[in-house]
């Protein structure tokens, strides 16, 4: 959609840098998902392998696993990963 309305802006730069700016700008206002941080706790806790995989830019992750303070996944697949986004399953 962005190449639609400004060409210019159509590119991973300036994509991640705006996204990154949410976690930033907008973190204080996050509402945690009850149960979710003791949940990944227990799987680092027991060793289980996971992942994150979600169709934003890495900046917008990390910036939400800095900002609030998650434990930090071994693997991830962002949008920059992956040839086709949503909601094409290939990731």
């Amino acid at each position: 959609m962005i190449k639609r309305y400004n060409e210019g802006k159509a590119n991973w730069g300036y994509i991640s840098h705006m996204e990154g700016l949410i976690p930033r700008e907008f973190g204080q206002d996050a509402t945690e998902v009850s149960g979710a941080r003791q949940f990944l706790d227990s799987l680092d806790r027991v060793k289980a392998p996971w992942a994150v995989v979600t169709s934003g830019t890495r900046a917008l992750i990390e910036g939400w696993i800095e900002t609030i303070k998650l434990a930090q996944p071994k693997h991830m697949i962002v949008a920059e990963d992956v040839q086709n986004g949503k909601p094409d399953p290939s990731c």
